[in-house]
């Protein structure tokens, strides 16, 4: 018995194995840092707090605790907004931001301010219970060293 060879078959199980094998290469754009929740620091007299809400919108806010009683002395920075989370890449967008024009003040005191629209973090890393932020300073800016660290509440 002769041997047909039928070549159609042998192209056609090449390319869906190369078909396969290429879209397996895509690039992963989820992140897989989970920052839903609240996370905060404290610094100068005041309590940073950053939260992260699910529907991948967020909320910042700057104020004074008592220091004793840790009771909520008056609001001096907040700001809300989205975020997205490409890979470790954590960009703030669409962001409003409000200030008192006192040092700091009831919530209701705060005003609508200019400031940046967009904030972006090269890097967003949560490792035991702590939020790091890590972004990057131009050569003439005034920062302070990042990364930024938090606490989950």
């Amino acid at each position: 018995m002769k041997t047909i060879y039928k070549p159609g078959i042998n192209i056609s199980t090449l390319i869906v194995i190369l078909v396969t094998a290429f879209s397996a290469c895509k690039k992963d754009n989820t992140s897989h840092v989970n920052i839903v929740g609240k996370w905060s620091k404290s610094e100068s007299g005041y309590l940073w707090q950053y939260e992260f809400r699910g529907d991948l919108t967020y909320q910042s806010t700057a104020f004074a605790t008592d220091p004793a009683t840790s009771k909520v002395l008056g609001y001096r920075h907040k700001s809300t907004g989205q975020y997205r989370l490409k890979g470790e890449e954590l960009t703030l967008y669409n962001i409003t931001n409000y200030s008192n024009p006192n040092s700091y003040g009831p919530e209701t005191s705060l005003i609508e301010t200019n400031g940046p629209e967009t904030e972006t973090y090269y890097k967003a890393e949560v490792s035991n219970g702590k939020l790091s932020l890590f972004f990057t300073c131009g050569p003439f800016e005034n920062c302070i060293a990042s990364p930024i660290v938090y606490s989950k509440q």
